[in-house]
């Protein structure tokens, strides 16, 4: 580019020179009375008129490799920037492959184990049931307010604090679980997503159970049954 655009500066000046060589000898051959004299001004004009049209032709030459070489520098430019795009949009994928790679674990950890784990802790609870009537013989505590009530509730709540810190994870339920009037027998329920659709992560663990326990066809966890009070230690 540098060797083209020295080449037109010097092809420029040699055109101003020509034009100036020129002008002279057309202003010395008007001026001129002597015949054999302004022929050769004439002569002179003539020659520098064609080396004008000679030097102009090549600087259009000039010209024309110069845009050519300047379009081809600008695709080069546009070709790196393209190239650092395409280096970019690459890692955005690999990116968001390990992000989603590290979400597809989960899940299928979650499709292995999450409905073991509810029955498990189904039977769980329901051992605990069985444990309480045993130690204090009598139906489970509801949601009313009568006597025998009040009385069913002072009994957990003597339990829960013979146990201590311990006994708060006896009354605690997995995500999602919902209990029924009767408080022993809690059930499953899956949200209406498409009322409140998932936002937040644990949401969206949530909704991932929930597809895997309400779809058509899958196994619904073991429902937990009343405690036998007549039951004991």
């Amino acid at each position: 580019m540098s060797h083209l655009q020295s080449k037109l500066s010097t092809l420029e000046a040699q055109l101003s020179a020509a034009r100036a060589e020129l002008e002279a000898a057309q202003s010395k051959a008007a001026e001129s009375t002597d015949l054999h004299e302004k022929l050769n001004y004439l002569t002179r004009a003539r020659a520098a008129q064609d080396l004008i049209s000679s030097i102009e032709q090549e600087i259009s030459t000039v010209r024309g490799a110069i845009a050519e070489a300047e379009r081809q520098e600008h695709r080069q430019e546009l070709l790196e920037r393209a190239r650092g795009i395409a280096h970019e949009i690459g890692e955005c994928r690999e990116d968001l492959e390990a992000l989603l790679y590290g979400v597809q674990q989960a899940i299928a950890a979650l499709q292995r184990q999450g409905p073991a784990i509810i029955n498990k802790w189904r039977s769980a609870r329901e051992r605990w049931l069985a444990t309480f009537a045993a130690l204090e013989p009598g139906g489970w505590p509801h949601h009313g307010g009568d006597t025998e009530n009040s009385k069913r509730l002072a009994a957990l709540e003597g339990v829960l604090s013979d146990l201590g810190a311990d006994g708060r994870a006896l009354l605690q339920l997995p995500p999602d679980m919902r209990p029924t009037n009767r408080l022993e027998r809690p059930v499953y329920e899956g949200r209406n997503w498409h009322h409140a659709p998932p936002q937040t992560p644990e949401d969206f663990g949530i909704y991932v159970l929930d597809t895997l326990l309400t779809r058509p066809g899958a196994q619904q966890p073991a429902a937990v049954p009343a405690p036998d009070p007549s039951k004991s230690l």
